[in-house]
């Protein structure tokens, strides 16, 4: 593989519209104001018109990616030298493994998040009053692991080091949302609103544990230890089997799993809350904030807990053994589980929503056109997750934009642009949060055709929805609604 040259490439609409998507962070959506699902993440937000209905399973579907650790482009360097792409091991990589080390965080992230708009409706009652009705298929997957654990990896075990694994974990969430929303302007400068949330869980996996490892050149010990593994998962699909004893056995997975019995189930529910303000200080100066997902699912259907308490010793395996010591690590992993004591219940259990907290300032340039500041912060496993956004914002009644930057993931290079068009009733919307902005060409040969690949790609989000719109008025101006 040949590695070429480097390409700037400018926030070209052309650029945007073919960029690859896959991947719950929409900043660049908060400014939008003519699209009308920004009430999901301020519910004081009011729409520009009477009535909104979305088409169903297009109302705002969301594909996110998230890594806030090492990147391909961290593993995977470019050699000036070699005019070759390289493996950050490779000896000819100077300092290959020590930048690798510096992109590796004290606790990393990675993991990805979908979300299905099923239905969103929304009426403005009144001049003060609105309400919104939408619901929502929600998953989300995180894999969470310790900068230790990297470091064990690459450099093996000396003697007498000891690395915590308490930040090493997973989890998984899929569950279904139904959001009522109501917002008041209770004078011309303050709106207020909240939204209760009914939320009906499908499956789920979460994790944590409290594990040390002490390593050495003669054995490695784990002296003291808590595991906890909680899985939510219907019989229709799969079920976790024990043997006589009562022990963990295996998974089972139904060979005619009911897909229906699924997606209908309603034994795990939660409820979550949102509540959001908007001030408008004059006709230059707008703040707002609001705190979403306020919340928790109890599971209670087809749950498995399994949890573990102790402390073992491996020894590693005798290569040179004697006619009394004949090695054997099958029997040996055994004991060292058996001293673990895992143990395995089906009690039900709760998990969390990650609450994000959106803090906001604007100011208006001209009637339609704006400058915005939104910080954003999730709260995770008791742990703050900060991001920052700078944004310009054109309001128009048929063609409204937003361009962003972003700060966030350990990253400073997230261009975002989200474009939002109504032709008579329709309305569609798009945006993407990171635009790449920096790309190799690589060929794998001469005469090949090169290929575009971008230069660093920790965090992406895409979204897009299509509504229809009746009653709508022009933004920021006092005039009566028309049908």
């Amino acid at each position: 593989m040949v590695f070429k040259y480097k390409i700037n490439l400018s926030i070209i609409l052309f650029v945007c519209l073919s960029v690859a998507t896959f991947a719950q962070q929409y900043n660049t959506m908060y400014f939008m104001d003519r699209v009308v699902q920004t009430n999901q993440l301020n519910p004081a937000r009011q729409p520009c018109c009477r009535f909104y209905v979305g088409f169903p399973g297009l109302v705002g579907d969301q594909f996110t990616y998230e890594n806030n650790g090492f990147g391909y482009e961290d593993i995977i360097m470019k050699n000036v030298e070699l005019d070759s792409l390289v493996f950050f091991l490779n000896p000819n990589n100077t300092n290959g493994e020590s930048n690798f080390m510096k992109s590796v965080r004290k606790v990393n992230y990675l993991g990805g998040e979908v979300n299905i708009g099923l239905t969103s409706i929304g009426a403005q009652i009144n001049d003060e009053l609105s309400l919104s009705f939408d619901i929502n298929e929600r998953i989300s997957a995180r894999t969470f692991y310790p900068k230790e654990l990297i470091q064990l990896a690459l450099d093996g075990n000396q003697d007498r080091q000891s690395f915590s694994m308490k930040n090493l974990g997973f989890d998984f969430k899929h569950y279904r949302e139904y959001a009522l929303g109501l917002s008041v302007k209770q004078t011309k400068e303050w709106t207020i609103g909240f939204k209760a949330k009914v939320l009906f869980g499908k499956s789920n996996i979460s994790t944590n544990n409290n594990i040390v490892l002490n390593t050495g050149l003669d054995e490695w010990t784990i002296p003291e230890s808590g595991i906890n593994v909680n899985v939510s998962i219907p019989e229709s699909i799969a079920k976790i089997t024990e043997d006589s004893s009562g022990k963990f056995n295996g998974i089972e997975s139904n060979d005619e799993p009911d897909l229906k019995a699924y997606m209908m189930n309603r034994k795990n529910w939660g409820l979550a809350l949102d509540f959001g303000a908007i001030y408008r200080m004059n006709d230059k100066f707008e703040f707002s904030a609001s705190l979403i997902d306020m919340g928790a699912i109890s599971w209670k259907s087809g749950t498995y807990n399994f949890s573990q308490n102790g402390s073992a010793t491996f020894k590693g395996i005798n290569l040179n053994p004697s006619d009394s010591t004949k090695p054997n690590p099958g029997q040996d992993i055994a004991n060292m589980q058996d001293s673990l004591d895992l143990r395995f219940t089906t009690e039900p259990y709760a998990t969390q929503l990650s609450t994000k907290f959106y803090l906001a300032g604007r100011y208006f340039i001209a009637e339609k056109f704006s400058f915005g500041l939104l910080s954003r912060t999730e709260f995770y496993r008791g742990r703050i997750r900060p991001s920052l956004t700078f944004s310009a914002n054109l309001t128009d009644k048929v063609i409204s934009t937003s361009f962003s930057y972003t700060m966030t993931h350990n990253t400073y290079s997230n261009f975002g642009w989200g474009i939002n068009f109504k032709f008579g009733p329709f309305n569609y919307y798009f945006m993407l949060d990171n635009i790449p902005m920096n790309y190799y060409s690589m060929t794998a040969s001469e005469s090949a055709i090169p290929v575009l690949i971008p230069d660093s790609f920790k965090f992406f989000n895409y979204r897009f929805g299509l509504n229809l719109l009746f009653g709508c008025k022009d933004p920021n101006r006092d005039k009566p609604l028309l049908f």
